[in-house]
């Protein structure tokens, strides 16, 4: 039991008025509360290390949690000042302190809104594309249509622009089977080409040789 209260004794730590002036100078200095995920540690151990001299015991988690509950006990005072009628209060250093680092807190928080606004909006915006194409196709397909028939109506329902959308779909992937299926043909005459020249090199051969000995190489007449 004494041992306990003797260890609780040594991690206490004595938040003077120096001490917590010079962690909110530091504080202002470095900005933990600006930095990415990745880096909050070490600045908050820089913020611990501007007191270690005067209190050993400040480790960047105490640190970072006084500054905290300064700025809570300030911002509640302020709230309260603004409410009252009496005289305002005197502006010392540690007061302007921590004004400067909740107004700096105040335009991080604006700030990073902003950024994941910007990113929200960019990528909802490169889902939409390919749904946005569509549409326009669909419109597209609803004009020719109109054109062509003269007849069509200027209000057509989302099923018949889906309709005239799937038409215009299978006549693309019909032309594109098509087209395969000629380069098929195409393939096979090439390859069957060497054969058809072989051929017509020996009967030309065999008419030069016909010639040469004059033999008579004309079909039989019919009688």
């Amino acid at each position: 039991m004494a041992n306990s209260a003797r260890r609780a004794l040594s991690k206490y730590i004595y938040w003077t008025e120096d001490i917590e002036l010079a962690i909110l100078r530091e504080a202002i200095r470095v900005e933990p509360f600006a930095a990415d995920h990745g880096e909050l540690l070490a600045r908050w151990t820089l913020v611990a290390a501007a007191v270690a001299e005067q209190e050993p015991r400040v480790t960047p988690r105490a640190a970072r949690e006084h500054v905290h509950m300064l700025l809570k006990k300030f911002k509640a005072d302020d709230q309260a000042q603004r409410l009252s009628s009496g005289t305002a209060e005197e502006v010392t250093e540690k007061v302007q302190l921590l004004q400067d680092i909740a107004m700096r807190m105040d335009e991080v928080a604006s700030s990073r809104t902003m950024k994941k606004t910007k990113e929200t909006a960019k990528r909802d915006l490169l889902e939409t594309t390919g749904e946005k194409l569509c549409r326009e196709a669909e419109v597209r397909v609803a004009k020719r249509s109109r054109t062509s028939t003269g007849s069509a109506s200027d209000d057509l329902g989302e099923s018949n622009l889906t309709e005239l959308f799937e038409f215009e779909k299978k006549r693309h992937n019909d032309e594109h089977e098509y087209r395969m299926e000629r380069l098929k043909l195409d393939r096979e005459e090439q390859v069957l080409r060497p054969g058809k020249r072989e051929e017509d090199v020996r009967n030309g051969e065999a008419l030069s040789r016909c010639s040469a000995t004059s033999m008579k190489c004309e079909e039989p007449k019919v009688q």
